[in-house]
């Protein structure tokens, strides 16, 4: 049973399933952002006969960030994994700005920043024309089955920042609804070589509960305190979680390390959602059970 909103699906790999990496070719700006102060960077495909230039937004990651968590990384995982899910998110490239011809376009000030800047491979994604999700937005425009698809996605990856003690959306909306954007803060337990935080989880999910983060998601109140039928909220996401090709984002995360960047516990993280794709009835009444 699907339920609820269209979603558009958009693809991080190109052909023969390989990602794509572009070619930085003109700093636009900076936008309004975070720690990591993103860059407007107009870029080509090569790949592409017509090497049509379009922007992008590139983070800015620390080469401290990057020491404690494997950010860039979680960013691609977790947009491939939206669209296992039917979510909308932008396109995803690597890039690297340490491009020569790149670099040599920019002012002393801004070459200045971008040097003290993780250097390598990095991520990017599509600039798109979308507004930012505000409080209003949150209460009136979204149905309750997304909101319980993307309240039972982000508990899987773990996202700590849909909403959080910062009380960021890091959601986007445009004319065919909302837009997940920002996963650099998922997924903590492939971060570190201890398998502790790993099993912290196995022993919630054995518990028929989860980590607590899901208290503060952006949706968590408005489906606790829904007074509709709830039994059916997860069904859609159930079918796409039995449906989750697991053997795409190994190939994925091969391809990361291809690029040199750094996937951290990555055979962890594929038990995990192998786990959880052999368990999604089980995954999805915990679901319910935390919005009783």
């Amino acid at each position: 049973m699907f339920t609820g909103s269209k979603w558009k699906k958009i693809h991080i790999l190109g052909q023969n399933n390989n990602v794509i990496k572009l070619k930085p070719i003109r700093f636009d700006g900076k936008l309004k952002g975070g720690s990591t102060k993103p860059w407007s960077v107009s870029c080509i495909d090569e790949g592409d006969p017509d090497l049509k230039l379009f922007p992008c937004v590139v983070k800015l990651f620390t080469p401290n960030n990057i020491a404690q968590s494997c950010h860039i990384a979680k960013e691609f995982i977790c947009s491939e994994l939206a669209r296992e899910f039917d979510l909308d998110t932008p396109e995803s490239y690597v890039i690297d700005l340490s491009d020569e011809d790149f670099v040599d376009t920019l002012t002393p000030k801004d070459l200045k920043e971008l040097q003290s800047k993780h250097q390598g491979a990095t991520f990017c994604s599509r600039l798109v024309n979308a507004s930012l999700v505000n409080e209003e937005l949150k209460k009136s425009t979204f149905s309750i089955w997304d909101c319980a698809t993307l309240f039972a996605f982000d508990c899987m990856i773990m996202n700590a920042d849909r909403g959080g003690h910062h009380n960021k959306a890091n959601l986007l909306l445009d004319d065919d609804g909302f837009i997940v954007i920002d996963h650099e803060l998922c997924l903590h337990f492939i971060d570190s070589d201890s398998e502790d935080a790993y099993e912290a989880i196995l022993e919630e999910f054995k518990n028929n509960n989860w980590p607590q983060i899901y208290q503060h998601h952006l949706f968590y109140s408005k489906l606790k305190s829904y007074r509709g039928q709830k039994r059916n909220l997860f069904d859609t996401f159930r079918e796409y979680l039995d449906r989750m090709d697991v053997n795409k984002i190994e190939s994925l995360i091969a391809q990361l390390q291809g690029f040199g960047i750094d996937v951290g516990g990555s055979d962890r993280l594929i038990q995990y959602l192998y786990s959880l794709k052999q368990n999604s009835n089980k995954y999805c009444l915990i679901m319910l059970s935390l919005i009783a």
